[in-house]
């Protein structure tokens, strides 16, 4: 692999227009972004072999903040 011009990679997840058209409250999962999670904790993982990772999510990317962060933090370990 070619040498990081970085010390920190970041991953910044995001979306809003489809989650704010399915839910006025954003306090659960409202769309499945599985397949997306699943590619970015793959990334994070080649990533944060050469440097620390830090990944940002927000509520309007599935519907839910801290059950995306759930999913990267269990698919990365």
């Amino acid at each position: 692999m070619p040498p990081l011009a970085a010390a920190v990679g970041q991953l910044h997840v995001r979306g809003r227009a489809a989650v704010d058209a399915l839910t006025p409250t954003l306090d659960h999962i409202v769309i499945d972004r599985s397949r997306q999670v699943a590619d970015d904790a793959q990334a994070i993982s080649i990533l944060r072999q050469r440097v620390p990772v830090v990944a940002f999510v927000n509520n309007h990317y599935a519907g839910y903040a801290p059950e995306t962060a759930r999913q990267l933090v269990t698919l990365t370990g």
